[in-house]
């Protein structure tokens, strides 16, 4: 009789759970790579916007800046021309003062350095002469001789100030002298202040009137 073969028996149910137990489970890796995208992903959306509010500000505070130095600019500008047109006035003030003001220390020194040793001035006044505009010279004086007078008349009738010089009341005296009387104009524009600092230092630049202008 042949020999009976004999068969373990493992239950079926017993099997199936084994089965479920070891089964593996799926998409581990994946889920992993997917949340390291994610944070990489955000982590980039945060520096771009870091970045873009970070333009925003910078370009905020150059324009805030911009308008600050425009501000100052247009500030400086006006105190500038503020202070340029006080001093044109009192540059324009100064010259007006030189123009105008007289002085008679150039007839003086007109008459000292025209006037011959052998004459002698006793008397001088200066008025303004309202019919001419001009200032009006008055003296009398003395002179070694008629001919010196004469030649005193051919000295003044020479000056650059001195206008229609005239020498009357001429007349010989006991001591052999010879008196008389003299007269000449002066241009107001020969006797400002500004000719006088002219004729004393001709190299300086002093304005006339047409440099006001």
């Amino acid at each position: 009789m042949p020999d009976r073969v004999t068969t373990s028996f493992i239950p079926k149910e017993s099997l199936s759970s084994e089965r479920a137990v070891r089964k593996p489970t799926s998409g581990g890796p994946f889920i992993i790579i997917n949340i390291v995208a994610t944070f990489i992903l955000v982590t980039a959306l945060l520096a771009a916007l870091g970045v873009y509010v970070g333009l925003i500000i910078t370009n905020r505070a150059i324009e805030i800046g911009n308008q600050d130095l425009q501000a100052k600019e247009d500030l400086y500008e006006i105190k500038t021309i503020n202070e340029l047109d006080s001093l044109s006035r009192r540059i324009k003030s100064a010259n007006t003062i030189l123009q105008n003001h007289i002085s008679a220390s150039i007839v003086l020194d007109e008459l000292e350095l025209q006037t011959k040793k052998q004459i002698k001035f006793n008397s001088f006044s200066l008025a303004k002469d309202q019919a001419f505009g001009s200032y009006k010279v008055t003296m009398s004086g003395e002179g070694a001789s008629l001919n010196v007078i004469a030649q005193q008349a051919k000295q003044f009738s020479d000056s650059t100030i001195l206008v229609d010089p005239i020498f009357s009341g001429v007349d010989k005296v006991e001591n052999g002298n010879a008196v008389f009387n003299f007269t000449a104009l002066i241009p107001q524009s020969r006797m400002t202040y500004a000719e006088y600092l002219q004729k004393s230092n001709p190299d300086a630049v002093v304005p006339t009137q047409e440099t006001q202008q």
